[in-house]
């Protein structure tokens, strides 16, 4: 496994915004909402100055972060902090098996977790993908 490295200067700061953009709707939580509506969304929070995107595998699994890196990856990677979560990984699976969920019309998936090195790697590529 290649194990991501980091070397930032030590006067690097991470300069965000205020409000960000939180992706739990926009993995489908509640209520369903469709694909060109949640680009317009994000590309409005985009347009509004918002440099502060916040998502999760957990959210919709794995649909928000799909929704958030098909917007996000056209945008100067210096412009926009994203956050996420680690340490819990997807894997598909049948309907009978997955976790339930608040999320509508979201695809089968199962949780694994796993806070371990490795684990945390792996929830990072995978969020990276």
């Amino acid at each position: 496994m290649r194990r991501a490295t980091f070397n930032w200067p030590s006067e690097a700061r991470l300069k965000t915004t205020e409000p960000g953009c939180g992706g739990a709707p926009l993995g489908n939580l509640l209520a369903a909402i469709p694909d060109d509506v949640a680009q317009a969304t994000l590309e409005a929070a985009s347009g509004a100055s918002m440099r502060w995107f916040d998502t999760s595998p957990l959210y919709g699994p794995g649909l928000s972060e799909t929704r958030f890196g098909r917007c996000l990856c056209a945008k100067p990677r210096d412009g926009v902090i994203l956050s996420t979560k680690v340490g819990r990984l997807l894997e598909d699976c049948g309907p009978d098996q997955a976790m339930p969920d608040k999320s509508v019309d979201e695809p089968n998936r199962c949780f694994v977790y796993d806070y371990g090195y490795d684990g945390v790697m792996r929830s990072f590529e995978a969020s990276l993908d």
